[in-house]
């Protein structure tokens, strides 16, 4: 289960002791079929994560099993296409193999390596003079076997997992309509019935969802010089006021008696050149 999953299931172990606790006073509600489904629901959450960390745990133990048959099946077909390199009359078939991508997936390697040991049974007695032993192609199939059996058994535990996940989601909104259910089972007219129900609501609360940390803001470097702004206290008599003083800045510099005849000047012979 998730942090989510696992605060809900909480709650709802919360409000089964809670009519553990009370059960003289909410007989009617212990009696009713929606408690005795709201157990099984429980029970049944419970050991859907038990099962869901199991498979988890497998799953990774058989992922590290996994990589190592990968790597060892790599390797094995690497010698093979080295012997082919080095011997390309003896093994013609075995060149129209292209070298393995980095990435290659399982199931094409699975795919590529089958392809490979099919190619290679008829150079068995090339393999024997080169020193891989007469029995090399049968022991790669082998290695072939136990890859895809590798997968195979890592593709069943995530399995496991997901359904056990799935289980979960869909247990954990069937108890929360026996929770409204139940909940619907209080008497109005019953004084004791109304301040249970009071201290049923709080016991059945959702926990708070954790929420994602929020992102920092980056703060912008202080400035330099006097302020723009000055606040001071306003009038004591209006609370709440304050005065706002701007600070001092210096003028812009008049424009210069060149500039000025400059621009009078390109005035005069724009107005010649149109009329």
């Amino acid at each position: 289960m998730d942090v989510n999953q696992q605060a809900e299931f909480e709650v709802l172990c919360r409000a089964q002791s809670f009519l553990d606790l009370n059960a003289d006073a909410l007989g009617a509600l212990n009696r009713a079929p929606a408690r005795t489904e709201l157990d099984d629901l429980i029970r049944s959450i419970r050991d859907e994560a038990a099962e869901q960390q199991r498979a988890g745990a497998v799953a990774e133990s058989q992922t590290t099993q996994k990589n190592e048959v990968h790597a060892r099946l790599r390797h094995e077909i690497g010698r093979i296409r080295a012997l082919a390199e080095a011997r390309p009359k003896h093994m013609p078939t075995l060149q129209k193999f292209k070298p393995l991508s980095r990435n290659t997936n399982d199931t094409s390697l699975h795919l590529y390596a089958t392809g490979i040991a099919d190619g290679a049974e008829q150079y068995r007695a090339v393999f024997e003079r080169e020193g891989f032993g007469e029995d090399f192609v049968d022991r790669l199939r082998a290695l072939i076997g136990e890859f895809r059996f590798v997968v195979a058994s890592r593709s069943c535990s995530q399995q496991r997992r997901f359904l056990a996940a799935r289980t979960i989601e869909v247990r954990l909104r069937q108890a929360w309509k026996m929770i409204s259910l139940l909940a619907a089972l209080f008497e109005p007219d019953d004084a004791e019935h109304q301040r249970l129900q009071a201290a049923w609501k709080v016991e059945t609360l959702h926990a708070p969802r954790a929420l994602p940390k929020p992102q920092e803001v980056p703060k912008l470097a202080a400035g330099e010089g006097a302020p723009m702004l000055t606040l001071s206290a306003g009038d004591p008599r209006a609370p709440g006021t304050a005065i706002v003083t701007l600070a001092e800045q210096p003028a812009l510099p008049a424009p210069s008696g060149r500039l000025g005849l400059l621009r009078l000047i390109g005035r005069l012979f724009g107005s010649e050149e149109a009329a």
